[in-house]
């Protein structure tokens, strides 16, 4: 979202954008559509004071299925962006100094970063598809699960996973060594 500071008249003001994000915009995330954005403007002699309500989606693999999930992405930015020709800009430290700013030359301010930033921020570390998602979906196989065989006479054999045939070792010597102690 581009905000034009020579379009914006002192006091308040408001201003909606949908963002349209590339394949290229920012490797940390997909972005599935558009994200509107709904920007609160108040200006005043020293800078602005801007609040960026966005929502939208964003594409990420679900943690259970790892198939693609769309995850609601939704929050509020709040940006203080002062005007370097108000001579106020020197009186930051280094951390605090601001992420944008205005002066004669630039009166073109993308606050898009800043809602990206807050959009990672606020995504969910294991996105699911559903709440009921059962997960990966494995095909039995002969010798990589437990299979239970019916035998003739009525009984039923298991095949053990040959991945476990180490500890179901570890199980006989044990039971031997405390039946013959």
């Amino acid at each position: 979202m581009i905000l034009t500071i020579r379009k914006i008249a002192e006091g308040a003001s408001e201003q909606d954008s949908d963002i349209e994000f590339g394949p290229q915009t920012d490797a940390r995330i997909e972005f599935s559509g558009k994200i509107k954005v709904h920007a609160h403007i108040d200006r005043f002699d020293q800078g602005l004071s801007v609040e960026c309500t966005y929502e939208g989606y964003v594409v990420q693999s679900c943690s259970r299925c790892l198939e693609d999930a769309q995850v609601p992405c939704n929050g509020t930015v709040h940006l203080s962006i002062p005007d370097k020709t108000q001579g106020n800009v020197t009186e930051f430290a280094n951390d605090e100094y601001p992420e944008f700013l205005f002066d004669d030359d630039h009166f073109d301010i993308d606050v898009t970063p800043a809602i990206i930033d807050d959009i990672i921020i606020w995504l969910p570390m294991k996105p699911l598809c559903s709440a009921k998602c059962p997960g990966i979906d494995l095909p039995k196989k002969s010798g990589t699960t437990d299979v239970v065989q019916d035998l003739d006479d009525g009984t039923k054999k298991t095949e053990i996973d040959p991945r476990w045939a180490a500890l179901q070792k570890l199980v006989k010597n044990s039971q031997r060594n405390s039946s013959s102690n």
